[in-house]
């Protein structure tokens, strides 16, 4: 597989940047800053995506590569080619994974094909994680780290059968011993375990518990015989207390009989005052609301009729002012007095009850005003206002028939009860005062004979009784014998309970011991099952490595091949089965960390290349260098660099670098 050419549209700070490669070796030489690194994770994010889900921009690409200030999508597109045909991968990136957008189109045809999720993990065979361990390296990150995808890439290459992630199955065999016995006495063995002992726990307190019932029963039958004769003398002093209560209960009701006879004699009394004010007869709070109303009705008639005066007086002097009369002395003298007596009489009638002196005044204050109006009428001119007038006054005087009809009703209801020469309001509150009494005290009346009546039906009254002994030492005597019942019966309900409980813990010793067996088969299963666990862990451990084996042997010889070209056949070392390197000096074998960072970057350089080598003998796949000799030495440079110019005779090697000291020429 070999890039064709790609174009970055925005990603991190490079914009509208394309670049066509070539075969074998491309050397991308830039100064710092320009956005070296950034073009290789381009490269790497076209395949596998930008990873997210951290919050520190350094450890989130998706923070990291995404350009200042652009609200809109960022990415690009790469041309590649496979023994399949040559294709162009679309990708760009949002603010989340949901938001990114992937397409894959055949360049032959032009046609988009459904798209791959996993396309990078398609194309060479090993997830993002495999492939920053092989195929994308730089200074900062050049350590190989195993992982199980490039296990079963390597599989894959030797036909080995691989239904199962080895790694990921050793892991779940290892969580799920774990489920079974974890440290710190936890697990589902440590729990069995614990119920076991809390089971034992019950049974040995069920067998304790019959012993224990035996001496409950003892002390309750004793506690019974106790409560027996308590009960005799408790009943006997009862009795005699009773009797002592009859005789207190007749004098007590003999003296609310006598108090009961003395308030009916009083309620007699006053009922019969109240009655008295009525006359005997039988007047209801309906005939009282209607004189109430008919007093308000007389109070807004007479209100009317004063109105009509006004009015009449005003169009009187309205006439008299606009034609003078043949005598407006006399004519204006009769018209004016005559409403003012009309006046007075009115108000005498209505308002001070003085009803026939009132009428009296008003009637002949009404002949002094017409005569007045008629001497002072002269011609056809003041036609207008005799008409008014005689309009204002025909109404005044059905104002007044109203009146004085409603008048002698009130006037008659109130005579029935003496109460004629009261006024009409004072009248009504007496009669409303004398009902509401009525009422009250024939209530009080018909209740207190209704107990006097059950109080003298007492039979006992007529009863005498002889007391041997004193109530007050009789109720200390049952306050004594009281408190020892209720303290012995407290007691009889506590056996009583705890009896109860003991033979229910001696109905469930079957159960336990049902339970405690149950119990015991199950922790033996799960320790049988646990020991299943840990020795098929062991087998897959030991299977996985054998398995790994398989390749280690490929993997040394190519990885001491680069190793030798570049020490110059100097050094020697050993790769193990997860790609760890030991280098043999002096016949021990030390740990690359030993050795000084350029060694160190020596030896990952060699584990890539030589892990490359193992993994892809058929379809070459392209390697991303990013300036990973920075830490080395001149002479360590030289032979790195003429190993890279050799190694891109196999593959395509994208070569980025800062210094012209690390150029390959």
């Amino acid at each position: 597989m070999k890039l064709i050419k790609c174009y970055v549209s925005s990603f991190g700070n490079l914009k509208n940047f394309s670049y066509e490669f070539s075969e074998g070796l491309n050397v991308i030489f830039k100064e710092n800053g320009f956005g070296k690194s950034t073009f290789a994770n381009f490269i790497k994010s076209m395949f596998y995506g930008l990873s997210d889900g951290k919050r520190t921009v350094a450890n989130n690409e998706r923070l990291k590569f995404k350009p200042w200030g652009l609200n809109e999508k960022f990415g690009g597109y790469v041309v590649f080619e496979t023994p399949k045909g040559q294709f162009r991968l679309e990708r760009f990136f949002g603010t989340k994974a949901s938001d990114d957008e992937m397409r894959l189109f055949d360049n032959k045809t032009g046609k988009e094909l459904v798209s791959v999720p996993l396309v990078g993990q398609k194309l060479f065979g090993i997830d993002e994680e495999g492939f920053l361990s092989t195929l994308y390296f730089s200074e900062k990150d050049v350590v190989v780290k195993g992982n199980s995808s490039l296990t079963a890439r390597y599989n894959s290459t030797i036909d080995l059968s691989n239904d199962e992630d080895t790694d990921l199955a050793i892991e779940r065999v290892k969580n799920c011993a774990k489920e079974y016995k974890y440290s710190g006495e936890r697990g589902l063995i440590w729990d069995s375990h614990r119920k076991i002992n809390a089971l034992e726990f019950k049974i040995s307190e069920c067998e304790k518990s019959e012993q224990t019932a035996v001496e409950c029963r003892g002390r309750i039958n004793a506690l019974q015989s106790e409560l027996d004769r308590l009960n005799k003398d408790i009943q006997q002093i009862t009795d005699s207390i009773s009797v002592a209560g009859k005789l207190e209960a007749v004098n007590v009701k003999k003296e609310r009989i006598s108090y009961v006879e003395n308030r009916l004699r009083t309620a007699k009394d006053n009922f019969a005052k109240s009655n008295a004010l009525l006359r005997g007869k039988n007047v209801t709070n309906e005939q009282i609301e209607i004189c109430n109303k008919t007093i308000d009705d007389l109070k807004l008639l007479s209100s009317q009729a004063i109105n009509i005066k006004v009015d009449v007086d005003a169009l009187a002097k309205k006439r008299l002012e606009s034609t003078p009369t043949t005598n407006p002395v006399i004519s204006k003298g009769l018209l004016f007095g005559g409403l003012s007596v009309l006046i007075v009489g009115a108000v005498l009638a209505f308002a001070l009850s003085f009803t026939a002196l009132g009428i009296a005044l008003a009637g002949l204050g009404l002949i002094c005003a017409v005569c007045g109006f008629l001497l002072g009428y002269k011609g056809p001119s003041v036609s207008i206002f005799d008409e008014q007038i005689a309009e204002k006054l025909n109404a005044y005087n059905q104002l007044n028939s109203l009146i004085v009809e409603n008048t002698n009703k009130l006037n008659g209801f109130f005579a029935q009860f003496g109460l004629q020469d009261y006024e009409h309001s004072e009248a009504v509150k007496v009669l409303q005062n004398a009902l509401d009494d009525c009422n009250r005290y024939g209530n009080e009346v018909e209740q207190l004979q209704n107990q006097l009546d059950a109080l003298s039906s007492d039979k006992d009254l007529s009863l005498n009784f002889d007391l041997t002994e004193d109530v007050s030492v009789l109720k200390r005597k049952l306050s004594f014998l009281n408190a020892e019942y209720s303290d012995k019966s407290n007691k009889l309900a506590s056996y009583i309970s705890d009896l109860i409980l003991l033979e229910k813990n001696m109905e469930s010793l079957s159960e336990f011991e049902n339970n405690l067996y149950e119990e015991r088969e199950k922790k033996a299963n799960l320790e049988d099952e646990l020991n299943v666990l840990n020795l098929t862990h062991k087998f897959l451990t030991q299977a996985n490595e054998n398995q790994k084996l398989r390749y280690r042997e490929p993997l040394s010889k190519a990885f001491n091949k680069y190793l030798s070209y570049l020490s110059d056949g100097k050094t020697s070392a050993d790769i193990d089965v997860d790609f760890e390197v030991t280098v043999d000096e002096n016949g021990s074998k030390k740990q690359i960390d030993y050795y000084s960072k350029g060694f160190n970057s020596l030896f990952n350089v060699c584990r890539r290349f030589a892990l490359i080598d193992v993994l892809y003998k058929d379809n070459k796949p392209f390697i991303i260098l990013d300036d990973p000799f920075m830490s080395l030495d001149e002479s360590k440079i030289e032979n790195s660099l003429k190993l890279v110019d050799n190694f891109a005779k196999e593959y395509q090697v994208i070569y980025l670098v800062c210094h012209d000291s690390r150029i390959i020429k």
